[in-house]
């Protein structure tokens, strides 16, 4: 139907403009000017030119669509809650699909990159406390050992400073890929 429309819509228009002539054109003196060269029209496209381009355009949405599915089902199963090699496999699993469309690609490496982030951040707090486990409450701790817990603490913070933003976009997009994708039931 779309395709008929296409081309009825484009012969209405040849058939207009081959019936309205341009008037002539004058230079400053008043004489006729010769006629501007003009480039022929694109011809309307075929019946089957339109179809094809309506089907890669729907091939295109369901293309988008799969793969937006396909991340947003393997990103679910992310949690900041399960231990860290569950985690680390998942992520692993995020990063290795196989996504061609820009836009799920971009929310997806946000994900895994906010999201190792995290992990790293949480690796030198572990750090930093099994360096201060020998002390318990004293506080009485060697310079040296209280510079190595100061880096892996300062480094532990600004691994998360990065990670903000990037979570942050992480989820705006994987909210706006659901609602796109997974409208709320009625």
């Amino acid at each position: 139907m779309t395709s008929l429309r296409i081309l009825a819509l484009g012969t209405l228009l040849a058939a207009c403009g081959a019936a309205v002539e341009a008037p002539a054109a004058t230079t400053t003196a008043g004489a006729e000017a010769p006629p501007a060269e003009t480039e022929p029209a694109e011809p309307a496209p075929t019946p089957a030119e339109t179809e094809a381009a309506d089907n890669a355009n729907v091939d295109d949405e369901s293309a988008l669509r799969a793969e937006a599915l396909l991340f947003l089902d393997r990103e679910r199963h992310v949690d900041l809650d399960a231990p860290r090699e569950e985690r680390v496999a998942v992520l692993e699993s995020l990063s290795e699909l196989p996504l061609t469309r820009p836009g799920v690609r971009d929310v997806r490496d946000a994900c895994v990159s906010g999201h190792r982030r995290i992990l790293e951040a949480e690796a030198h707090t572990a750090a930093a406390r099994e360096m201060m486990a020998p002390y318990g409450d004293d506080r009485d701790v060697p310079p040296a050992e209280a510079e190595r817990v100061g880096t892996a603490i300062a480094t532990s913070s600004a691994l998360i400073s990065e990670a903000r933003p990037l979570m942050d976009r992480c989820h705006a997009g994987v909210r706006a890929l659901n609602e796109r994708f997974r409208p709320p039931l009625p």
